[in-house]
């Protein structure tokens, strides 16, 4: 090959290790065939599990007070998805003697959707980007 060019994962996207020729994202395995192309040798499908939550807000909550419907929205959907993931999170708790501590972690594992623009426009949310109108 005279061109260096990413290797892409066709499964999720992600970047195929060029040494193991293995999708770090998803473990995908790859070979290349006699006419130096890549091509899928093993393939795993990862379940997606959709978390989501929704809520109705009455139109004269909205108008009377847009940021507390919107502060009270995103309360609301926040509680109800959590109970989702809870059961998804991987926890790790161990003590610290030194410091006499109770140190938690926890992680869960996310995969990006194939549109995701990788962009956060908006950090803070503002009612009138809110509420569509």
């Amino acid at each position: 090959m005279s061109k260096l060019h990413a290797l892409i994962c066709t499964g999720c996207g992600g970047q195929i290790d060029r040494d193991t020729l293995t999708c770090k994202s998803c473990g995908t395995q790859y070979k290349y065939d006699q006419d130096g192309k890549l091509i899928t040798v093993e393939q795993f499908d990862r379940k997606t599990v959709y978390i989501n939550g929704s809520i109705a807000v009455p139109a004269y909550i909205v108008q009377k007070d847009p940021q507390m419907a919107m502060e009270m929205t995103l309360q609301e959907i926040a509680q109800e998805m959590v109970k989702k993931i809870i059961p998804l999170i991987e926890w790790q708790t161990r003590f610290e003697p030194r410091t006499m501590e109770y140190i938690t972690h926890a992680r869960v594992g996310v995969a990006e959707p194939f549109e995701y623009s990788h962009y956060v426009k908006n950090i803070h949310l503002n009612t009138d980007e809110f509420w569509v109108r």
